[in-house]
């Protein structure tokens, strides 16, 4: 079992100025594509995410794709996001690297002006037995 503990940020109530600390299911890891090798980066574990999203930009400056070719050979795949606002992601194969796992060839959507990337259904927990997100350890426990 691969067992990775939460990480702790400080979370402010932008009404009532109030603070907690609040503990995110983040997975450090970089991706792999067009024979580049990207910068490591915290990555949501997110239950709600059908597919795996990074924000354009890495693609851009880590993994050598232009707007163009980012575009141009990309899976396009139209998410609807908060607000029911529609934005068009490119999909690409990449491989994906963390401390603990290695995933290949698996499918990331690329979404210009996204911010955090997500690790989704679809090519990130399909390929694992069991995710557990243990509230009582503060951990993601994840079974091969």
């Amino acid at each position: 079992m691969i067992t990775i503990p939460y990480t702790p940020d400080l979370w402010k109530n932008s009404y009532t100025g109030k603070e907690k600390t609040i503990y995110k299911p983040l997975i450090n890891a970089f991706l792999i594509a067009n024979h580049k090798v990207g910068k490591a980066t915290p990555c949501y574990l997110d239950s709600g995410a059908s597919v795996n999203l990074s924000p354009a930009e890495y693609a851009l400056v880590f993994l050598g794709f232009s707007e163009k070719s980012l575009k141009r050979s990309g899976s396009p795949l139209d998410l609807q996001g908060i607000g029911g606002i529609t934005k068009t992601a490119y999909g690409h194969r990449c491989d994906l690297h963390s401390s603990d796992f290695r995933l290949e060839n698996i499918m990331v959507y690329f979404l210009e002006g996204h911010k955090q990337p997500l690790l989704g259904r679809l090519d990130f927990m399909d390929k694992f037995k069991q995710i557990v997100f243990n509230e009582d350890k503060k951990c993601i426990e994840i079974i091969r």
